[in-house]
């Protein structure tokens, strides 16, 4: 069976240390790769936008998620 996982979403989020991060995430939820930290949101996003720009899919999704958890 092939397998049929491709990357959905990709998330720029804070993490409890602070710094924020991008990770990816298949159309079945599974988390496919996390960032390093980066001290600034918008270093964060932009090494974000790369990986969709650098992606043959245009369907792939763009989530922040700044806000304190």
């Amino acid at each position: 069976m092939a397998d049929d996982n491709y990357l959905d979403v990709v998330e720029v989020f804070k993490g409890e240390d602070r710094q924020y991060y991008y990770r990816g995430k298949s159309n079945n939820g599974e988390t496919l790769f996390t960032s390093e930290g980066f001290t600034m949101p918008s270093t964060a996003l932009r090494a974000a936008q790369k990986i969709i720009a650098d992606e043959d899919n245009e369907n792939i999704t763009l989530k922040l998620r700044f806000q304190d958890q």
